[in-house]
């Protein structure tokens, strides 16, 4: 059996998730920003070549929000699986046991 350093995974897990939720708070803020500046675009000049700009700078913000989120729930989702992985380690060996662990929401679970 190799020993592992139980928590250096994670470490890194948990600082690419700490990583992508400041990503997806200066999303957030950019789109912010750029809505706003869309929205008194628009009420000055409902038309014209610079609303249009303002659009698709709003538009072009809301995409990159909506993948820092995505990247966010991802990031989060792995170091939730590792420290499952962790636990499952841990337990395993204060138990004396090999066997792997299954959890009540894998049962029925298509690999």
């Amino acid at each position: 059996m190799t020993k592992r350093d139980l928590g250096t995974n994670l470490r890194a897990l948990q600082a690419a998730y700490d990583d992508a939720n400041r990503r997806l708070t200066a999303a957030r803020e950019t789109e912010k920003s750029t809505s706003r500046a869309y929205d008194a675009r628009r009420r000055r000049t409902p038309m014209g070549i610079q609303t249009e700009r303002a659009r698709n700078a709003w538009a072009i913000a809301l995409v990159d929000w909506a993948g820092a989120l995505v990247a966010r729930e991802a990031a989060k989702d792995r170091v939730r699986a590792e420290r499952r992985d962790v636990d499952d380690t841990a337990m395993g060996a204060l138990m004396g046991s090999e066997r792997p662990v299954v959890h009540e929401a894998d049962q029925g679970a298509t690999p």
